[in-house]
């Protein structure tokens, strides 16, 4: 049979999923065309045959075969896991996470890290060990494969010998041309004059031209520069020498762009090396590449040497000097592990936008106001500058100018304006108040939408456009919230404040929001306009008295970075102008410091007599859970009234049972015995209809309680007349996040955000401390009034017998009108889920994807496309990191 066919033979037994077959052909395949690729396949099909041990094998086959194969590392890593391997499983990650554009598996070896310190893993009951032997015919095969590879291994090392320095290679005393070129490796094409990447990893490699030879360039100095243009994928070259056969040891280091398309770097090879690879573009779609340009230099050790050593401001002219050449900047490179994810973010999804094209003729719709101190001038003109650079010229800008500002001052800034009508200079008579500044700023826009600009703030060359686009989408739109980023010295942008949509729980203890909000001119009038309240918060004060003003639907967000922050190092306390707001609110919310500077913490009244709670407990023996949790509720938990209800759904084992007999007689314990067929919504709807209290809080049988408070944190808000679930955070017995809110759409239906973070940590935008609104909050630890669980219908019992429950549960709430709150500050730890794991097999899993069907079908997007996280941000993973695919 031709390679082919076994192909064709493998699928058709997958289709027949006769896996020891289909493994039988790969392995026929594999010493035709091998590749990692392909024996990944292998180790594929021995793992759903349940020859794990063989898997193995294969998975580690791969990886030697090609260590820069990310897709092998992840798979070996996770049958490591699932086998209880955990030391092995952590080092084929973090050799996974080494390579350039590799796999995101960060939160994998957070888990397993975690696992370890809690003496747990998530390791499958039975997955130990390799109860299926390999029937012989595939064993035959099997060994036959493993004894080719162990020979190709050998001979791949003679074929392709380190390619070493000559002992008596001549000193290069000045810069010589190497005549090399790029050959296709693996996944590109070559289709109408250009390259197309198949998939994220396209690869070529250098080959020698001529009478040239490879080894000339071991040991030397190495200019490399090429020509690559992006035309439907992501540009970001990065060279990697392969320092061992296999790419079983390798380096990798980026080359940055220099001028348009051309990309170089200078980087001093090994002595000894096998390969030297490009990999080009790092997503799907076409490219051009050419104009591959390599030249020896010589001896930079000197300078190498001063790369070590502080305060060398002659480097950058000495490498220019060596480099010669016309190039206007100087070439740097950099090890391609340490790529910034910000960076990568910005290349695969800020493409030029046809939506965001505006034409001329729309003089007036958004106005900005900057004011400008005598050491704001440098910023202020780069802030006019962004604005001159807009793709649409609909824009107004008012420099209020400091009555101390110099003539030199103001004439600097007259040569930023060049002109420009649509820049006015106002010179201030007397020194006012920003708020007096910013309210007679407002009086001369006549403007659709206002904003604020603080001086060295600048906007995206689309943003005015963008903005347009929005206020046209959004007749009545009151507010415009965009997202920003920040700017350093150098005018690099970084840390990306990807924002949820409008969440005013949030914004009360931290104002997520910045300074990238622009409001609807009449509605900042009617609100009161800027106020002289609290200097230095003129704008957030603004921002909360409209919104106590206007309906959540006028409240648009942008979630694009259009803003770029200009970091000022200023934390000001937001605590006022919150005291300030909930007074007007007259709710009687009160407002203490935070847990950060910046933060502010919410606290809802209680009655004078709180109401009565009724923690429910659903259980099957597991005494040594059982115990911990309502011991530690009854010796901790400082709330005045309240009871445990015991749901015993069949404990049969006699511990089990005494125990629960000796807690029921203290008269603070009731139990609920239910024989029938585990069903978690069954038992804590039975629990509901019986429960003494008017407040439920719905609890797992692992959880312990360390601080007393817990209950009352969680009581007290769940009775305001708005709000429907409140939920804790909840740790792992290490003290890493279990739980701190559900993210819809994040997983296969969702997830728990900052899963493994440590304890103490702040989170992304301060999400780990913070209150806030949540799509969601787990059934583990769950407060919600008994009128209004019920009024929704509870837990759905019907479709949702195990998973998902809790988060339906909220979306019901939800569209009832009562929100979902996270409290950060009640904490108790989640014992037994780290080693529970998810057991995804069999009937199981198959009723985990029916229940997750049903989510699908009966929420859609409300569940998929949450609107407390952002959409620039992964949908894979749980840590708040970026989204870095299309």
């Amino acid at each position: 049979m031709t390679f082919d066919e076994k192909l064709l033979a493998a699928a058709a037994a997958v289709e027949r999923r006769d896996f020891e077959a289909a493994a039988g052909s790969y392995a026929e395949a594999i010493p035709l065309d091998p590749s990692a690729g392909l024996i990944v396949q292998y180790g594929h099909m021995l793992k759903e045959a349940g020859h794990l041990r063989s898997a193995v094998g294969a998975y580690k086959a791969a990886v030697r075969w090609d260590g820069t194969a990310g897709d092998a590392h992840v798979h070996l890593g996770h049958l490591l896991k699932r086998l209880g391997r955990i030391d092995e499983a952590i080092d084929v990650f973090m050799a996974a996470e080494r390579i350039p554009y590799g796999p995101h598996v960060r939160p994998e070896i957070n888990g397993l890290v975690v696992a370890k310190l809690n003496g747990k893993h998530a390791g499958r009951p039975g997955d130990g060990v390799d109860l299926k032997p390999l029937p012989e015919p595939l064993r035959r095969q099997d060994d036959r494969l493993r004894s080719w590879l162990h020979a190709e291994d050998f001979a791949r090392g003679q074929r392709w010998p380190q390619i070493r320095a000559s002992l008596n290679v001549q000193r290069i005393t000045e810069r010589r041309p190497v005549a090399l070129r790029l050959e296709p490796m693996a996944d590109l094409v070559i289709e109408e004059g250009s390259y197309r990447a198949t998939t994220s990893n396209p690869r070529m490699r250098f080959l020698p031209e001529g009478v040239v030879q490879m080894s000339m360039l071991a040991g030397r100095w190495v200019d490399i520069s090429l020509s690559v243009a992006g035309l439907e994928t992501v540009v970001d070259p990065i060279l990697l020498v392969e320092n061992a056969v296999g790419w079983a040891n390798f380096t990798a280091t980026r080359l940055l762009q220099t001028q348009g398309d051309r990309y170089s770097t200078l980087v001093k090879l090994p002595e000894t090396f096998v390969s030297l690879r490009l990999d080009p573009v790092h997503a799907p779609g076409r490219f051009s590449l050419g104009d591959l340009r390599v030249t020896l230099c010589p001896d930079l050790s000197p300078i190498g040497r001063m790369m070590n050593q502080p305060g060398q401001p002659l480097l950058g002219a000495l490498l220019q000097r060596v480099r010669g050449g016309d190039d206007n900047a100087t070439p740097q490179s950099g090890p391609a592990t340490m790529a910034d994810d910000y960076a990568h973010w910005m290349a695969l999804h800020e493409r030029p936008s046809q939506s965001a094209q505006r034409q001329a003729g729309e003089a007036g719709r958004l106005g900005f106001f900057t004011l400008v101190s005598a050491e704001d001038v440098d910023g202020a003109a780069r802030s006019l500058r962004s604005l001159r650079a807009q793709t649409c010229p609909s824009w107004t800008l008012i420099l209020l100018l400091d009555p101390g500002l110099s003539t030199a001052a103001i004439a600097a800034l007259e040569a930023a304006r060049e002109g420009d009508s649509r820049c006015h200079l106002v010179r201030q008579t007397e020194r006012m108040q920003p708020a007096q500044a910013f309210s007679a700023a407002m009086e001369r826009l006549q403007a659709l939408l206002i904003a604020h600009l603080p001086a060295g703030d600048e906007l995206a060359s689309d943003a005015v456009a963008s903005i347009l686009n929005e206020a046209d989408s959004h007749p009545d739109l009151a507010i415009l919230v965009c997202d920003h980023d920040d700017l350093d010295a150098e005018g690099r942008r970084l840390s990306p404040s990807f924002k949820p949509d409008w969440n005013l729980d949030y914004l009360l203890c931290f104002n997520y929001v910045g300074p990238a909000v622009l409001f609807r001119r009449s509605a900042a009038e009617d609100a009161g306009g800027w106020q002289n309240r609290f200097p230095g918060l003129e704008t957030y004060d603004l921002l909360l008295r409209i919104a106590a003003q206007v309906e959540r639907e006028t409240i648009v967000h942008l979630p694009r970075p259009i803003w770029h922050r200009h970091v000022s190092g200023k934390q000001p306390s937001i605590l006022e102008p919150v005291r300030a707001f909930l007074d007007a609110q007259g709710q009687g919310v009160r407002a203490q410091v935070g847990p950060l500077p910046g933060t502010a913490k919410l606290v809802w009244p209680l009655p004078e007599t709180p109401p009565h709670v009724t923690l429910i407990i659903p259980t099957r023996d597991r005494i040594d859970l059982l115990k911990t949790a309502v011991d530690s509720i009854l010796e901790k938990t400082a709330y005045p009234r309240f009871d445990i209800l015991v749901v015993d759904n069949g404990s049969v084992e006699p511990e089990s049972l005494a125990y629960l007999a000796e807690v029921e007689a203290t008269g603070r314990v009731s139990v609920l015995r239910d024989d029938g067929p585990f069903n978690f919504s069954r038992l804590n709807n039975r629990a509901a209809a019986v429960a003494r209290g008017s407040v439920l809080a719905l609890v797992n049988n692992d959880v312990e309680v360390e601080d007393g408070d817990w209950l009352a944190e969680m009581v007290a808000p769940a009775l305001d007349p708005t709000i429907g679930a409140v939920g804790a955070k909840l740790l792992y017995g290490s003290g890493h996040v279990q739980h701190a809110g559900i993210i819809g759409g994040v997983g296969t239906v969702a997830g728990h955000g900052h899963k493994f973070e440590p304890r103490d940590a702040a989170g992304y935008m301060n999400r780990l401390v913070v209150q806030q609104t949540v799509t969601a909050v787990t059934g583990a630890c769950l407060v919600v009034e008994a009128w209004k669980y019920n009024a929704v219908g509870g837990l759905d019992e019907a479709n949702l017998v195990v998973a998902f429950n809790d988060v339906d549960l909220c979306l019901k709430l939800a569209a009832w009108g009562w929100r979902s709150l996270l409290v950060p500050s009640a904490v108790l730890y989640h014992h037994e889920s780290l080693s529970r794991g998810l057991d995804l097999s069999g009937e199981r899993a198959a009723r985990f994807s029916r229940e997750a069907a049903h989510m699908v079908s009966t929420w859609g997007d409300r569940i998929l496309q949450d609107p407390f996280y952002s959409p620039n941000l992964t949908r894979q993973h749980e840590d708040f990191s970026l989204l870095l695919s299309h």
